[in-house]
C-alpha cells in the first residue's frame, strides 16, 4: 500500500488513542484475575489483537466491542497451545513468563522481525526456574514447558525493560514471594513503572528499592471495570506536527501519567515549541532550536524527534539509541534512510544520531520497511517538505495506530 501526502498546513483537534502499553498489561492482568474484566477506551491495533488472540487460545472468552473489551478468564484449562504473537515484542515478552506461571506447555510463533529480536534474558534465567525452552536457529518458534518457580531473578536492565515487566506480572501470579535484581542500569524504566501502576490497579503492590523489585505471592488480581488512558507515544506524532507545521490540539492525555513518552512535551519546550496545557495540549508552529537528547528511556520517540530536529535551527544530537537496532526495523538506519530520502542532513556517528536542521526538506519517496513509526514519522515530515511525500508500505501503521492517516489527513 502507498500513501501520497502533498504539503499542507495542519490545523487539527484529535483525541489521543488509548495507550498500547497500558492496554497490553490490562488485558494480561485481566486474564490473571480469573474473573470478568471490562476495559473501556479501545483501539484494535495489530499488536493489541496479537495479545487478544493469545488470550483466546488460553481459554479466555473475549468480546471485542467498538469502545470496550470484555474478558472472562474463569476457565483456563488448555494444556498444549500454539500462541502467535504476530510482530508484537510486548506480547511475546510478556506472555512467555505469564504462560509459564500458569504451568501450560506452549509454542510461541511470530512474524516480521520478531523471530530475530533479542530473547537471551529469558533463555538464561527461565531454565533455572523450572521452565524448559526449546528453539531452533532464530528465537522463534519457541516451545516452553514446566511451571515457573518463585525466587530470586537476576537480569540485565540494558537490553529490554519488557523482560522485567513480563516477570513482574508472572511472579505476582505465583504462590511464593519473589525478588528481581537488576544487574546493570535499567533502560526504559518508565515502562516498568507503567507495569507497576497497572498491577496496583489490579490490587497487586510491588515494593521497589534501588535496582530491586519485591513481589509478594498469593495475590488476588481484582476484576471489574478499567479505563485505558491516552497514548503519549502516538500523540507525539501530532504534537510534533503542530510544532513544525501549523497547530494541533490533543485531548485525552493523562497529565500525571507514568508513561515515559510524556517527555515529548518537555523536549519540545526545550526546543522552543509553543505549548499550552489545560484539559488538552495545544502546540503551535514555532521557531525550534537544536538540543541534545538522551533517548535511553524514550527509544520510541527517536524517529519523530528526528523529524522535529529537521526543522530546528542548529544541531540536534540524540544519544542512548543503541537498542533501536532491535525494533521492528533497525530503527537507526531506517530513520536515517527515511529522512535522507526526504532531503535531511542526518547521520549516525556510532553513538548518536546527529541532525542539522533547516527550514524545508525536499520530499520524495520512502519505504516504511514494515515499521509503523517510520511510516508515521515520514507522514509528519511532509509538513516541512516542498514536494509530496510518497510512503511505500504505509499499511504498517496498523501495528499500533490503524486510523493514523484518517486522523492526520482528513
Amino acid at each position: 500500500m502507498e500513501t501520497i501526502i502533498k504539503p499542507f498546513k495542519i490545523n487539527k483537534e484529535i483525541v489521543a488513542i488509548p495507550s498500547k502499553s497500558v492496554l497490553h498489561r490490562q488485558l494480561i492482568l485481566g486474564m490473571l484475575s480469573r474473573g470478568i474484566v471490562t476495559i473501556e477506551n479501545i483501539v484494535y491495533s495489530k499488536d493489541v489483537l496479537a495479545t487478544v488472540g493469545i488470550l483466546r487460545n488460553l481459554g479466555v472468552l473475549v468480546n471485542t466491542n467498538e469502545n470496550n473489551i470484555e474478558i472472562d478468564s474463569s476457565n483456563l484449562s488448555i494444556p498444549e497451545l500454539e500462541l502467535f504473537a504476530n510482530e508484537s515484542g510486548s506480547t511475546l515478552r510478556f506472555m512467555i513468563p505469564v504462560v509459564a506461571s500458569l504451568g501450560f506447555d506452549a509454542t510461541f510463533t511470530g512474524g516480521g522481525r520478531l523471530p530475530e529480536r533479542p530473547m537471551e534474558a529469558y533463555l538464561e534465567v527461565l531454565p533455572q526456574k523450572g521452565v524448559t525452552m526449546n528453539y531452533c536457529d532464530n528465537f522463534l518458534p519457541l516451545t516452553i514447558s514446566g511451571k515457573l518457580q518463585s525466587g530470586l531473578y537476576e537480569l540485565r536492565g540494558d537490553i529490554s525493560s519488557q523482560y522485567i515487566s513480563g516477570l513482574l506480572m508472572a511472579l505476582a501470579n505465583l504462590e511464593e514471594d519473589s525478588e528481581i535484581v537488576i544487574t546493570t542500569k535499567l533502560e526504559s524504566k518508565p515502562y516498568v513503572d507503567i507495569t507497576i501502576e497497572v498491577l496496583k490497579e489490579f490490587g497487586v503492590n510491588i515494593v521497589e528499592e534501588e535496582n530491586k523489585y519485591y513481589i509478594s505471592g498469593s495475590n488476588n488480581f481484582e476484576h471489574g471495570n478499567y479505563f485505558c488512558e491516552g497514548d503519549y507515544s502516538q500523540a507525539a506524532f501530532f504534537l510534533v506536527a503542530g510544532a513544525i507545521g501549523g497547530q494541533v490540539k490533543v485531548k485525552g492525555l493523562k497529565n500525571n501519567s507514568t508513561q515515559g513518552d510524556k517527555a515529548i512535551i518537555d523536549l519540545l519546550k526545550s526546543m522552543g515549541a509553543d505549548i499550552e496545557i489545560s484539559d488538552m495540549i495545544i502546540v503551535k508552529e514555532s521557531s525550534l532550536i537544536g538540543i541534545e537528547i538522551d533517548a535511553t528511556d524514550i527509544p520510541d520517540l527517536v524517529p519523530i524527534l528526528c523529524v522535529a530536529a529537521c526543522k530546528a535551527n542548529g544541531t540536534t544530537r540524540i544519544y542512548g539509541v543503541e537498542r533501536l537496532k532491535h525494533k521492528e526495523s533497525d530503527r537507526i538506519n531506517s530513520t536515517i534512510n527515511m529522512l535522507t530520502n526526504l532531503g535531511a542532513n542526518i547521520s549516525y556517528d556510532g553513538e548518536s544520531i546527529v541532525v542539522i536542521g533547516h527550514e524545508k526538506l525536499s520530499g520524495g519517496t520512502i519505504d516504511s520497511v514494515g515499521d509503523h513509526r517510520i511510516a508515521m514519522s515520514a507522514a509528519i515530515a511532509s509538513l516541512i517538505c516542498e514536494n509530496e511525500v510518497r510512503i511505500i508500505g504505509s499499511e504498517s501503521v496498523n501495528k499500533s495506530y490503524p486510523k493514523f492517516f484518517d486522523d492526520f489527513i482528513n
